[in-house]
């Protein structure tokens, strides 16, 4: 029996690194206090549910250029929250959608601070699975200015467009 003493017992766990002779403990990993999660994406700002989808595709204002459209919609939470909508026929390998959902999750937990309390919908363009990370990233920055000037703005006083609803 492979890892156990002969007589039938477990050794306790022990480093394996070289520069220690015999059995040493294994030490706990520290663990971050509750409530301290800098590098998260807590829960509380993804949209999780279609139905929350629904409401910012049908009654969103628009970002666009070439790697992505973001949708984005007031809400009553008090804080800003973001789901994707990256399709296969966009980006056809999952890599590639990973890849831009880090990207954008990144750059929004960076900006989320200085966001509105609006519900986005990110939605990638042909451009953006061939673009470099920092393109992509210059355009979000982009976007998000643009959000927060949408946001601040009545509805059909959107940067002149007469619909209302696309900023460009």
């Amino acid at each position: 029996m492979r890892g156990r003493r002969p007589d039938g017992s477990v050794p306790p766990a022990t480093s394996h690194c070289n520069a220690h002779q015999g059995n040493v403990p294994i030490a706990p990993l520290p663990t971050q206090p509750a409530g301290q999660h800098e590098q998260s994406f807590p829960r509380q700002l993804r949209l999780l549910h279609g139905t929350e989808f629904d409401t910012v595709f049908q009654n969103g204002q628009r970002s666009a250029d070439r790697f992505f459209t973001i949708l984005f919609n007031p809400n009553l939470l008090n804080r800003p929250r973001l789901g994707f909508a990256i399709s296969k026929q966009k980006v056809h390998l999952a890599v590639g959608r990973n890849r831009l959902r880090r990207l954008v999750r990144e750059s929004f937990r960076l900006r989320a601070a200085g966001l509105p309390a609006v519900d986005l919908v990110v939605l990638a363009r042909d451009g953006a699975k061939a673009a470099p990370s920092g393109a992509l990233v210059a355009s979000l920055e982009k976007h998000w200015v643009r959000v927060i000037a949408g946001a601040s703005k009545p509805i059909g006083q959107a940067e002149g467009h007469s619909t209302g609803k696309s900023i460009t």
